[in-house]
C-alpha cells in the first residue's frame, strides 16, 4: 500500500487561493469559449472559472476547513470485470485516530469494494489515502499499524421498510503511526445549517465532474424549492437548485458561505432549458448518531 503523502507545512488561506489560481485555473479548459454551445453546463462553468476568477471568488466565500475537507472518492470493485465509481465527499469530523467522510449513498452502492482512494486537493497535511477495502472484512487481512482501513460504514437504505440513509458515512481508522490531521484540528463537526433554505438563497459546492476529466470545479447554486420523491416515500424530498452539475459531483456538501451544510449533492439535470441540481437535506438525514455509535465501538 502506498504511504499517504504528507506536507511539511499547512496551507494558509492565501496558499488556497494561489493553488486555486495555478491548479484549477490552469488545468481547466482555458482555451474554450464559455458561450460555446458544444460545452456541457459544467464545462461552461469550469471555462468561466479558467477565464475569470470565478472559482477563486467562490472559494473565497468558503472557510478553510470546508476546502481542506473536500475529497475526491474513487471506489474500485472486487470482481472479474473491475468497475470504478467516482464521487465527491466531505470530511464530517476528524479525531486523532479516525477520519469520517460523508457522501451520497448511491456512490459505490451495488458493488463489492476492492479499494478506495481518497484525494484532498487542499488537505491540511495528508493529501492522498489508499485504502484496501478488504482489510478487516470477512476472510480479509487484519489491519496493521501502517494501514488506513475502513472501520465501519453506515447502513444502506431499506426503502421497502421505510428506512432511509441517503447520506452515507465512512469511518476510516488511521494508521497507528499517523499523528497528523487531514483537516485542521481546531475545526469540529460538519454542521447542518440551522434554518431551512428559502427561495433565492445562494449556496456553494465543489466537486470532480467527469466532464472536466475529474478536475475540481466550484459552482454556485440558487435554491428553488423542495421537491417530493415519491419512490422513496411520502416524506422524502430533495432540495432543488438552479445550477450546473455533472456525474462525479455526487456526494458534495452544498454549503453556505459560513460553511454550514444545507444538502448533500445527489444528482443533476442538465436540461437545455433549465439546469437543475438536487440535494439531500443534510439536517433531516444527518448521520451523526450512527457515526457516534460506530466511533464508540472503535
Amino acid at each position: 500500500m502506498a504511504e499517504p503523502q504528507h506536507d511539511a507545512h499547512p496551507l494558509s488561506r492565501r496558499d488556497f487561493i494561489k493553488l486555486m489560481a495555478t491548479g484549477v485555473g490552469g488545468a481547466l479548459i482555458a482555451s474554450c469559449n464559455g458561450r460555446d454551445s458544444n460545452l456541457s453546463p459544467i464545462q461552461a462553468v469550469s471555462t468561466q472559472q479558467a477565464l475569470a476568477p470565478e472559482g477563486q471568488r467562490i472559494m473565497d466565500h468558503l472557510p478553510p476547513f470546508i476546502l481542506s475537507g473536500l475529497a475526491r472518492i474513487e471506489i474500485k470493485s472486487l470482481s472479474y470485470a473491475p468497475q470504478t465509481k467516482i464521487g465527491t465527499g466531505q470530511v464530517y469530523l476528524e479525531t486523532p485516530t479516525h477520519l469520517v467522510l460523508v457522501m451520497a449513498e448511491h456512490i459505490g452502492k451495488g458493488m463489492a469494494w476492492h479499494s478506495v482512494d481518497v484525494s484532498f486537493p487542499f488537505g491540511f497535511q495528508t493529501r492522498n489515502i489508499h485504502i484496501d477495502a478488504r482489510i478487516d472484512a470477512p476472510n480479509g487481512p487484519k489491519p496493521t499499524d501502517r494501514d488506513w482501513w475502513i472501520r465501519d460504514i453506515t447502513p444502506y437504505s431499506d426503502v421497502e421498510n421505510g428506512i432511509l440513509h441517503p447520506i452515507r458515512a465512512i469511518v476510516i481508522r488511521k494508521p497507528a503511526e499517523c499523528t497528523q490531521f487531514v483537516i485542521r484540528p481546531e475545526y469540529g463537526i460538519l454542521e447542518p445549517d440551522p434554518k431551512s433554505p428559502t427561495k433565492g438563497d445562494k449556496l456553494y459546492c465543489g466537486g470532480f465532474p467527469g466532464d472536466t476529466r475529474g478536475q475540481l470545479v466550484f459552482t454556485e447554486l440558487i435554491f428553488k424549492r423542495d421537491v417530493p420523491v415519491p419512490e422513496f416515500g411520502s416524506e422524502f424530498y430533495y432540495h432543488e437548485y438552479r445550477g450546473a452539475a455533472a456525474p462525479g459531483m455526487s456526494g458534495a456538501a452544498i454549503v453556505t458561505s459560513s460553511g454550514t451544510c444545507v444538502s448533500i449533492f445527489s444528482r443533476g439535470s442538465n436540461d437545455a432549458s433549465e439546469r437543475l441540481v438536487y440535494g439531500i437535506p443534510f439536517a433531516k438525514y444527518n448521520p451523526l448518531q450512527n457515526i457516534l455509535s460506530m466511533l464508540q465501538k472503535s
